[in-house]
């Protein structure tokens, strides 16, 4: 229910319902799950303004996929965490998320995880003030973007 309220854009129902999921995955031990539900609820308290709590609970996901060894989240959410690093003026720590993003990209052919590292690329360039290599990130995140069914509902 958390996901589908996300997706319609009540992101107090997501957020409450998330929450109750992570909580019931927790007490079953599945750390796959959990990361992942702790990566769409960092969504949805992104989508409500509450990006220190995004980044809060993207470095929890962050923990939980590392130890579930799901490399295509754990893309996704360091994408995530950078783009809200952007957005916060944080550029330093953007930067470093992205190196830590080197590795675990080459070892996926997850379209949706590639397409979000991209447009995270393209957002810290923007903010960087590199136009030429913003330009060429969001067009490589384009070119995903038809590709991927997950990463059109998500941007």
């Amino acid at each position: 229910m958390g996901i589908v309220a996300l997706l319609l854009g009540d992101f107090e129902k997501a957020v409450t319902k998330l929450r109750e999921a992570i909580d019931g995955l927790e007490i079953l031990g599945d750390k796959s799950d959990v990361g992942i539900a702790k990566y769409n609820l960092a969504i949805a308290l992104r989508d409500s303004g509450s990006f220190d709590e995004a980044l809060w609970t993207l470095k929890e996901a962050e923990k939980e996929l590392k130890l579930a060894n799901r490399r295509p989240t754990l893309l996704c959410t360091l994408s995530e965490m950078t783009t809200i690093y952007c957005k916060l003026g944080k550029l330093s720590l953007a930067e470093k998320t992205l190196a830590k993003v080197g590795k675990i990209a080459t070892e996926t052919e997850d379209v949706d995880a590639l397409c979000n590292l991209e447009a995270a690329h393209a957002v810290f360039f923007v903010f960087a003030k590199n136009e030429g290599e913003a330009k060429k990130r969001f067009e490589r995140a384009l070119s995903l973007f038809s590709l991927s069914l997950t990463a059109q509902e998500r941007f």
